[in-house]
């Protein structure tokens, strides 16, 4: 009796874990490094917020700090985002297996970018 009470929900578990995937469900993939939504079995990449900053070390570099908080460390970031503060919407995917003299973030291709507000054009921003 002992042997069936632990087995019940053991089996239990394993039926609720072999559902089938509705694909009518919304969801978050990370997909070859991009958030992807799936949406009615649509999926599309998802754009990201963060903000533009500036950090004086190792000679100086920009990074990103997205909304939920990663730090991004962006390879390709065109000039004209280079604005300590600014805010971006961005899609994007992560480079894995990569080295920077940076070691800060994890390093990040930005394939779409849009300015959403303006930050300072300075490379050194004091604080």
């Amino acid at each position: 009796m002992k042997q069936i009470v632990t087995i019940v929900p053991v089996l239990l578990l394993a039926l609720w874990g072999c559902n089938s995937y509705d694909t009518q469900t919304n969801s978050l993939e990370l997909v070859k490094g991009e958030i992807q939504s799936v949406v009615n079995g649509e999926v599309k990449t998802m754009w990201r917020k963060g903000e533009v900053r500036f950090f004086n070390l190792e000679g100086g570099f920009y990074g990103l700090i997205a909304d939920n908080g990663d730090k991004l460390l962006p390879m390709n970031l065109n000039k004209k985002y280079k604005q300590h503060g600014a805010i971006i919407q961005f899609q994007g995917h992560y480079i894995k297996d990569m080295m920077t003299i940076q070691q800060w973030g994890q390093v990040y291709k930005i394939t779409k970018v849009q300015l959403i507000k303006a930050g300072r054009s300075t490379s050194q921003p004091t604080h």
